[in-house]
């Protein structure tokens, strides 16, 4: 609607001072013509002829340049396209760099890539939120590390220590999020965000910046986030079983909850609790219900943290359930 408003006062504008410019070159050249007035020593008629032609300039003139006042493309345009020309070469350099980043598959993180997401748990003493920061920091290094590391294995380089310090950051932002955290009522996700592509080999620590917003709680501790029957005896079980673990993340999903840099929820079971629980469901006699219950509060940007309980179908005495516990990555 703005667009068609400003669209609509330049046609104004350039139309009542066409129209102006004409209605004085009118009036001067009648003016000329009933004084029968020389100009530069023409004859008359040709005095007439001159200030109409001046009058034709004199809109051209006008139009032009109420037009660059009024539009930034136009005085673009008049300036010249040498620094539009500019640009555009520097814009296409940088996607041929970035280009050429990804077909060599050396790419980290890139520029404004979500390096790390994870929640401000409330209720924090204020003392304590300039750690929670740097820990969620220390984190969003540690799985450069993990990524770096895997792809400098795949393509045959060296990687890099456990304790290296990959990210860098300006701690005058951090004591900044703090202050908002501490006089702020809200619960809050924190982003880690990469401030630039970072490549294998780099050698320079890449920047990241902070991207704070505020969350709401998706499921209470002990609430059940996915539940599903089975028969473990059946010969599609272990399919079902895999199905459900699916389930449970679109759930979370659909209720809210963010995947992470890695695209996941951070929900994963290691083979030895999985065997557990498969064990564990296969020795029920009859049909098993399997449900995923939220071992904390969570938030949009929290981890999916669960434990999954077996028991009985139609069993609604959960103390004979068995439960383990997910590992969060």
């Amino acid at each position: 609607m703005t667009t068609i408003l400003r669209v609509m006062l330049v046609y104004f504008f350039v139309a009542a001072l066409s129209g102006g410019i004409a209605y004085l070159g009118n009036q001067l050249g009648r003016h000329v013509g009933r004084k029968k007035m020389s100009v530069f020593g023409m004859r008359p008629r040709h005095t007439s002829i001159f200030v109409t032609t001046v009058t034709g300039m004199m809109i051209a003139l006008g139009t032009l340049t109420l037009a660059a006042v009024l539009a930034k493309d136009v005085r673009q345009l008049l300036a010249g396209t040498e620094e539009l020309e500019r640009r555009q070469r520097e814009l296409s350099e940088q996607v041929s760099r970035l280009t050429d980043t990804l077909e060599s598959g050396n790419l980290i993180w890139g520029i404004d890539q979500p390096i790390f997401l994870g929640t401000l748990p409330p209720g924090i003493p204020a003392e304590n939120v300039e750690a929670q920061l740097r820990n969620a920091v220390a984190r969003a290094n540690l799985g450069t590390i993990l990524k770096y590391n895997e792809m400098a294995r795949l393509k045959g380089k060296p990687g890099v220590p456990a304790d290296e310090v990959l990210l860098s950051f300006d701690s005058r932002l951090l004591r900044e999020l703090a202050d908002r955290v501490r006089n702020s009522p809200e619960v809050f996700g924190l982003r880690v965000v990469a401030g630039r592509n970072y490549l294998l080999g780099d050698t320079e620590p890449l920047a990241v910046h902070f991207s704070l917003f505020p969350v709401k709680r998706v499921f209470r501790s002990g609430q059940v986030v996915a539940s599903k029957i089975v028969d473990p005896h059946h010969p599609t079980f272990l399919m079902e079983w895999y199905q459900f673990l699916e389930e449970i993340k679109q759930a979370a999903l659909r209720a809210g909850m963010m995947n992470g840099p890695d695209g996941g929820l951070g929900f994963e079971l290691d083979s030895e609790t999985m065997n557990s629980l498969i064990q564990s469901i296969e020795v029920e006699p009859g049909l098993a219900t399997l449900e995923a219950i939220a071992r904390k509060d969570m938030y949009q940007s929290s981890s999916l943290e669960l434990k999954i309980v077996v028991r009985p179908a139609g069993d609604d005495a959960a103390r004979n359930g068995r439960s383990a516990r997910a590992q969060v990555r």
